[in-house]
Order: C-alpha cells, then structure tokens, then sequence
C-alpha cells in the first residue's frame, strides 16, 4: 500500500459549512517546526494526528502527547500551546465547535438534547487524549478529499451538506470515543523517582549505568523496565528533558548556544546542537531567533 501523501495546509470557517456548531476547521501538513504560543478557544477544540507526534502543553495542567491515529479534546477556555512553544513535523486535523451555543442545532443532525448530552460527555473527559477507531480514521479521509476538492473548485453546491454530515460522524465516534473510562495509567513510583533524579541532574552527562547504579538495579533490568513504561529508552528521556530545559533556557535568558550547551552537560556546541534539532526540528540558533522574533 502506497503511504498516503497530504496536502499542506487546508482551512475553513464555519460558514463554510453554514454550520453553527462549527466555528473553524482545518487540515495541516507541516514538513517542519512551526510557531504555536498560548492560546485558547471559545469551544471544544478536536485535534486529530494523521502522522508525526504532537504535544500540546496545557496551561495549569499536564502536557497531552498525541502520535499518529490519536486524537484530542480541549476545553473551551483552556489555554494551551505546542510544546516548546512550536508544532513538530506531523499531519493535523482540527476542528472548534459549540454544542452549547444557543443555535448550535441549526443545519445539524443533532437535537438541542442530543448536543447537550454531547457537551456533557466531552466536559466530563476534560483535556484528554484517546486512540480513535478505523471508522473515525475512515470518516476524516472522506471529510478531507472532500475539503481538498472543494481548495481547488467550490462550484459543487453539494460539498458543504455532504461536508456537515461527515463533521457530524466525527463528532459522534468522538463523542463515544472520550466518553469511555480513561485507560490512562499513573507513572509508577519509581519512575517518577528517576524523572526526579534526572532533574536534578541535568548540569550533568549522567549515562544509564550511573542512574541504574543509584537505585540499586541492574543496567539491563533498569533500561528494559523504563522502557516498557514510558515507551522510551532512558538515555532518549534524559535528551528530550534537557532540550525541554534548553527551550526554556534559550526563551528567557541571554545566554548563548555554546553556553546553555556547557551549562546541560553537553560536551560541545556542535553535539548539542544535533541532539536539539533531532527532538525540536530546529538547530538551537534559529530557535533562539524564532523565538526573539515572536
């Protein structure tokens, strides 16, 4: 099967649809790191990865971390940005919409009871993420075609109505999807221990036998079962921390690039710069100058 080519970047209000309910919706490819600072929305903001890894870092709440077929549900209200502040490489679908606005039924499928139970459902899932279903993935592929049609020729006046039914389709598989308890597991206690060792270590090259050793384990045994609950190699964790560190650094101290380097450990400027750019998309330098620009 060949792999699915996207286009780069798709977006409509909702008067496009003459839909209410919805107030944006979009489809973006992005090929690299583009800025996102903090914002909110007026609605639930449904964001859907096709490819690539996203993370949105919620305001006065814990990051959503989203890979390839996941999807997401923000508040209305809650203020939230693409960590570091950027979006990396991926295909990203979303959508803003208010089942609770007074005319949200209007040109819709749905009852003013039926959008209420919908406003329920994804107010009790709060920010939270879930994989999503082959008939989810099935009904955006359709919604999409038709979007990228409608880019390029919108004389077909049949496009929106078919559009609106397949938008609504997406918000019901939602709807059911987040309305399931939450799988979501809690860090086990000795993970969270060594996410803190980690921390308080950053100024430092530590390698995986020194962070095994201070807990008393077997390198093997060590890596094998950090692996197996956070889905990354313990030296791959430590990295993403002290680039997470370095964006903070580089955002609100006047330090160079070969200092904040030095100060995390690296061993040089040209090292740290292929490990930031491997994890952010971006050298440190043009991160650096993004961010004085924005």
């Amino acid at each position: 099967m060949k792999k699915r080519r996207y286009p780069g970047r798709i977006s409509f209000k909702g008067d496009w649809l003459n839909m209410p309910l919805v107030s944006a919706v979009g489809f973006d490819s992005f090929r690299k790191p583009i800025p996102l600072s903090m914002h909110s929305h007026d609605g639930y903001e449904l964001t859907y990865v096709t490819e690539g890894e996203v993370t949105w870092k919620i305001k006065d709440g814990p990051s959503l971390r989203l890979v390839g077929g996941d999807a997401a549900v923000t508040q209305p209200g809650s203020f939230h940005c693409g960590k570091w502040n950027i979006i990396q490489p991926c295909g990203l679908f979303w959508v803003v919409f208010t089942p609770f606005a007074p005319n949200a039924s209007k040109l819709a499928p749905f009852s003013k009871r039926e959008l209420a139970s919908m406003d329920k459902v994804l107010h009790s899932a709060g920010n939270s993420v879930c994989s999503t279903s082959q008939r989810f993935r099935e009904s955006f592929d359709s919604l999409l075609e038709l979007m990228t049609r409608t880019e390029h020729d919108a004389s077909n006046i049949f496009t929106a109505p078919r559009s609106r039914s397949l938008i609504s389709e997406i918000f019901i598989l939602a709807t059911e999807l987040f309305s399931r308890p939450s799988t979501e597991k809690k860090l086990p206690a000795l993970l969270l221990e060594v996410d803190k060792f980690m921390r308080k270590h950053l100024s430092q090259n530590l390698k995986v036998e020194d962070i095994a050793d201070a807990f008393g384990l077997s390198t093997t045994f060590f890596s094998e079962a950090f692996k197996k609950e956070s889905g990354q190699t313990p030296a791959d964790y430590f990295r993403r921390m002290k680039c997470e560190e370095a964006c903070r650094v580089l955002r609100s101290r006047r330090c160079s690039v070969t200092e904040t380097a030095f100060s995390l450990g690296f061993s040089s400027s040209q090292y740290f710069a292929g490990v930031f750019k491997k994890y952010t998309g971006m050298t440190p330098g043009c991160y650096k100058s993004f961010k004085k620009g924005n």
